[in-house]
């Protein structure tokens, strides 16, 4: 600014002196005193008074050009201060013109003084923010009240960046409304507010589900939008090296160079380090593999690598330069600004970002810190990604082996059903005739082999109950069904044939059961008596002389109720005990083994008693014996309550010695041996070969009762059961019970719900089908 301080200090002077001769001449013409009369004492006083009044002017003005002295330097330092402040000041017009503005106003808008006076301020605002400054300005001339906003400004050579201008009304010398504006840069406040939305933009991207492919591809995305880099790369590990995973802006040339970073000999193959890792080239591959130096500013200690003017690496001497085979080709490509953030996972490098820009002063510290928390966002996405694409793999592969296992599971259900009625139909015959047989006239002998006939299909229906047992087990199916009952009875119907088995070995065989063994438990009878029959067998099996012996105990707290079997027979080894319970384990595997079975006992027995929350332990000494416990968790029945008993039988009035049986089914034997077993109990019987004849043989009132096959060709049985009900809807019901060799889970279910009124499985005994015909 100019300061025309010493020309105005002259004429100031002047015209004090002009002034003070005129008043002079003003007082000495109205004065009636004559110099010439006075006496020389009075002009001795008069010329003391001036000479004191010379002085003092003399003085004064000596005061006067002091202060004007320090007036002009503090004008000179306010002018300084003013034009070196560290923010920008303008007075502009009410019409809009700026009308003075400081140095570091000019520097901000680079724009010379001269140039900047009298021209628009609008004109320097962008185009967008317009309408923030209009606005401002509008408010601050309506209210008078002080105005601030934050809008982006345009420097005369094309690049914007962020001010907060704050307003305040003013005059002139004038009087005039004038607006001083104060104006500070925020660009780097407004780019750290920029990263950290880009921040979190970015993580709610990684936040989100998608591939690898499409989530980095939006992550880039979201960084070349945000920041307004001329190109932005992201680079991941393949094998060795580490091409560009996705990139935007960067030319075809350059990633055609860059894209590969390991380093190669001269036959092309990969150049290694001592420890075999490979070489890798330029800045890139310093940062990839760690090797930054946080002293050296070119680095962060996040392991970074940031310049805001690359050509600055040409500078560095090549013993100096840390780089391995250094390209250079950002510096050739005209990008000033280059930062190289590392990305890990699980503290491994495992790629980078990379932006670049053709301008000059693009980061600052806190930017690329910023982006190293970007970098860490993305590779602990990597790692999560990576670790869902695994558990979705697993999963699906779970999946598949879950619905491969179904199937199998199926069929093997399918086999097993098959199985079992293909292997309860001839057994149906072998022991139903078997008992049929023994009833008539026969020698010792024939008794001997009607007897051997019907143990050995005993034995062998037991080997298909088994493996359908543990079928159940397998799949989780086993049914457990606690009711209330009567403990003697259980102990009864459990010792019969192991009792008759011992006598006729020769051995002793006795039940000692406790005084406080209550009366009545609560539990499921038929497979708790399944389990002591199996050990009781068992015991039996393995003793060739002494004894075997069935005690019931409660324990000390009477919280549960054990069972022991203890045996004088041949003993298991310890070696043999640790697999003793496993499916198909045999206490001697070898082909020569004296005693038979399938293995499948004593796991089914342990299964079923750890279903009913007990156990099923074993001690043995070889040579002396083996005690097998069977504990059950202790119910006890309240003394007032009596056991379910099992619904009374009420006889059936309308089946009468010589009532008309039908019995429909496929296999020729299977209805031969029914023919027979009816006749025996005094009753009459009409065949039909499947479910469709028995329909078209079914009248009402006609049959006192239909046996039922459930497996028919034409029509099953369950088909033929739901038609003979639609024909009987008006009339009297006919007991229909199910003859079948189906025995899976859900078959008697299947037969009550098509409307039959009772189940019976082949092979059975001609006492059950009478039991069955004589109750409604």
């Amino acid at each position: 600014m100019n300061r025309p301080l010493a020309s105005s200090q002259s004429a100031t002077s002047t015209s004090l002196r002009q002034k003070a001769e005129a008043h002079f001449r003003e007082r000495e013409s109205q004065s009636s005193e004559n110099l010439d009369s006075l006496s020389p004492e009075d002009m001795r006083t008069i010329l003391h008074e001036l000479r004191v009044h010379q002085i003092e002017l003399e003085m004064q003005n000596e005061d006067l050009r002091r202060a004007q002295a320090e007036l002009d330097a503090s004008r000179d330092l306010y002018f300084d201060l003013y034009d070196m402040a560290p923010v920008g000041y303008m007075t502009v017009s009410e019409q809009g013109l700026i009308l003075e503005a400081n140095l570091t106003a000019t520097t901000l808008l680079g724009v010379k003084r001269q140039s900047l006076v009298k021209q628009a301020l609008s004109l320097l605002i962008f185009n967008e923010d317009q309408d923030i400054f209009y606005r401002m300005r509008k408010q601050l001339l309506e209210t008078g009240e002080p105005q601030a906003c934050e809008l982006r400004m345009v420097k005369a050579d094309g690049p914007t960046f962020w001010t907060q201008l704050a307003a305040t009304a003013a005059e002139d010398e004038a009087g005039a409304p004038v607006c001083r504006i104060v104006m500070g840069d925020i660009s780097e406040r407004k780019q750290k507010e920029a990263y950290r939305g880009m921040d979190r933009e970015v993580l709610q991207i990684l936040n989100e589900s998608g591939n690898r492919q499409d989530f980095i591809g939006r992550v880039l995305a979201t960084l070349k939008a945000r920041t307004g880099f001329d190109a932005v790369g992201i680079r991941l590990q393949d094998g060795d090296d580490f091409p560009y995973f996705v990139q935007e802006g960067f030319p075809e040339g350059f990633v055609l160079t860059e894209n590969s970073l390991v380093a190669r000999a001269a036959d092309g193959g990969l150049c290694r380090d001592k420890d075999g890792k490979a070489c890798l080239e330029c800045t890139c591959g310093l940062v990839l593999t760690g090797q930054t130096d946080p002293a050296n500013p070119l680095f962060t200690k996040g392991g970074s690598c940031w310049t805001n003017d690359s050509r600055t690496l040409l500078g560095i001497p090549p013993a100096e330069d840390p780089r391995h085979h250094p390209r250079n080709q950002c510096i050739h490509h005209g990008y000033a600004s280059v930062a190289l953030v590392p990305i890990r996972t699980r503290d491994r490098i495992t790629g980078l970002i990379q932006f670049n820009d053709r301008r000059k002063g693009r980061f600052t510290i806190e930017t690329v810190e910023i982006l190293e928390g970007i970098a860490a966002h993305i590779g602990e996405t990597l790692v999560r990604k990576q670790a869902e694409d695994k558990l979705r793999a697993t999963t699906a592969l779970a999946q598949d082996l879950a619905i491969k296992a179904e199937s199998a599971t199926a069929v093997k259900s399918a086999f097993l059903a098959t199985m079992s009625h293909e292997l309860r139909t001839p057994l149906n015959g072998v022991l139903g005739f078997a008992e049929l047989l023994s009833d008539t006239t026969l020698d010792d002998e024939q008794k001997s082999f009607a007897q051997t006939i019907a143990s050995s299909g005993e034995h062998l229906l037991a080997i298909v109950n088994d493996i359908l047992d543990f079928s159940s087990i397998e799949k989780g199916s086993l049914a457990i069904q606690c009711k209330p009952f009567a403990l003697a009875d259980l102990l009864q119907s459990s010792d019969i044939a192991p009792h008759k088995a011992a006598a006729d070995k020769g051995i002793e065989f006795r039940c000692e059961v406790a005084a406080d063994v209550p009366e009545q438990i609560t539990g499921d009878e038929r497979r708790i008596r399944q389990v002591l029959i199996n050990i009781l067998n068992n015991a039996v099996k393995f003793t060739a002389g002494g004894s075997v012996v069935l005690r019931v105990v409660p324990d000390a707290e009477g919280r549960f109720l054990d069972f022991s079997v203890e045996d004088t027979g041949i003993g298991i080894s310890h070696e043999t005990i640790t697999r003793l319970f496993q499916p198909f384990a045999q206490a001697d595997s070898s082909m020569h083994r004296p005693f038979g079975g399938t293995g499948l006992g004593l796991a089914i027995s342990r299964r079923i008693a750890e279903a009913m929350g007990g156990t099923l332990n074993v001690s043995s000494i070889p040579g002396k014996g083996s005690t097998f416990t069977f504990r059950l968790p202790l119910e006890i029945v309240a003394s007032s309550s009596e056991p379910a008993a099992p619904a009374p039988c009420v006889l059936d009035s309308t089946i009468r010695s010589g009532a008309l049986m039908l019995v429909a089914d496929d296999e020729q034997n299977s209805t031969q041996l029914a023919g027979k077993m009816l006749q025996s109990l005094g009753y009459r019987a009409e065949f039909a070969a499947d479910g469709a004849g028995a329909v078209k043989a079914f009248l009402p009132g006609k049959f006192s009762a239909i046996l039922m096959d459930m497996a028919m060709p034409v029509m099953d049985g369950l088909e033929a059961t739901k038609k003979i009900r639609e024909i009987e809807k008006t009339g009297s019901r006919v007991r229909i019970i199910a003859l079948t060799a189906n025995v899976m889970p859900g078959d008697r279910e299947r037969c009550l719900a098509a409307g039959m009124d009772d189940f019976l499985t082949k092979p059975f005994k001609r006492a059950e089908l009478a039991a069955k015909l004589a109750c409604r």
